[in-house]
């Protein structure tokens, strides 16, 4: 069963463009499917904002799409998956106690690499194949530019971190804990 997320278009300068989505779901399971819809649209960004009505063309001015910052507190939202068109990457956001939006992941649509597979209902370790077995956390990025986001295993100990440009770094844990 999902929750209340928004699927949108992140903007310059934390602002963004979303359409409701009543049964939202968790990074694990909503990543592949917006990775799918992209490769659908042969790994084009206009077809995937095509296929959540978020084209300048389309309905990005109705009542429909909602118009928001990052830095506005949510009323009853459970997530935001913001699509990043300059890296062709997804970040996704979830309230804090204050109801205001933080990062909690970050995810490039072209996951052929990723340390962490994402298959639709777990998600695996691809160096010591720990499954589920992850904490997702935000540190501030070392040029003080905002906040990476790190996925950890907790069975090994390997980390992949993403910069808010998408780049990612890559690091070995010392072993099963």
């Amino acid at each position: 069963m999902g929750s209340r997320h928004y699927v949108g278009v992140l903007g310059p300068h934390g602002t963004y463009r979303a359409l409701y989505r009543q049964w939202g779901n968790h990074p694990v399971i909503e990543i592949p499917l917006l990775r799918a819809d992209w490769q659908d649209h042969d790994r084009d960004m206009a077809g995937l904002l095509a296929v959540y009505d978020l084209t300048v063309d389309g309905r990005a001015d109705s009542p429909e799409i909602y118009h928001g910052h990052l830095d506005e507190p949510t009323d009853d939202m459970e997530g935001l998956y913001l699509i990043d068109l300059d890296h062709a990457g997804i970040g996704f956001y979830v309230p804090d106690r204050a109801r205001n939006w933080r990062l909690y992941s970050r995810h490039l649509l072209d996951g052929s690499d990723d340390l962490f597979t994402l298959d639709g209902s777990t998600i695996r370790c691809t160096t010591c194949a720990a499954v589920d077995e992850v904490r997702f956390s935000t540190a501030h990025t070392a040029t003080g530019s905002g906040l990476d986001a790190v996925v950890t295993c907790t069975h090994c100990g390997c980390a992949e971190t993403t910069t808010p440009a998408f780049t990612r770094h890559r690091t070995t844990g010392p072993g099963k804990r």
